[in-house]
């Protein structure tokens, strides 16, 4: 619902006062959710019997003498590093060289939680049925759709849009496999 609002006043103003609004209201929903948080009760730390060096001696342990795990954590490292940048200029992509208006461009966060929210009963079931490992590069290869879909996407056309909307929801629908 807010990336409606957020659509609606980028489109109707110009300049950076809507976006400079979003982000104040944004500042102000983060600031009050902290403070809602803050009073709920509980929360007070767990002390460790042998403190916070044995387990971070565990942990480095792990990281150097195995193989599969090192291996898992470039992997994952890897995946993360990619869809950062897939998702963090995909907006700005759409706008400058697609031709998408900036309040169109909203539209495809919101076409990517529809994705996720979809898909996420499939997904769960999927993971339960044949293990997480399946789901999880069959997110990723999903993923690797998104680029080439761009790569065909015609620059200031109508029909760029739907097509941008499709990709960005098969985006919604592979991360929530990756997670």
């Amino acid at each position: 619902a807010m990336l409606t609002v957020g659509s609606y006043l980028i489109n109707s103003f110009k300049g950076l006062s809507p976006f400079i609004l979003l982000m104040g209201i944004g500042l102000l929903g983060g600031l009050l959710s902290i403070w809602c948080y803050s009073k709920m009760p509980g929360g007070d730390p767990v002390k460790s019997i042998h403190g916070d060096s044995v387990h971070f001696e565990h942990m480095w342990h792990s990281l150097v003498n195995d193989r599969i795990f090192r291996r898992f954590c470039v992997g994952i490292a890897t995946v993360i590093i990619g869809f950062t940048f897939l998702t963090t200029f995909m907006a700005l992509f759409m706008r400058d060289e697609i031709g998408l208006p900036a309040g169109k461009v909203v539209w495809l966060d919101i076409s990517m939680f529809i994705g996720m929210t979809l898909s996420s009963y499939f997904w769960g079931w999927a993971a339960d049925r044949y293990g997480s490992k399946p789901i999880m590069l069959c997110g990723s290869l999903i993923v690797l759709l998104f680029p080439i879909i761009c790569l065909f996407l015609p620059p200031h056309k109508e029909i760029s849009l739907y097509i941008a909307l499709f990709a960005a929801f098969m985006v919604g629908v592979a991360s929530l496999a990756w997670n």
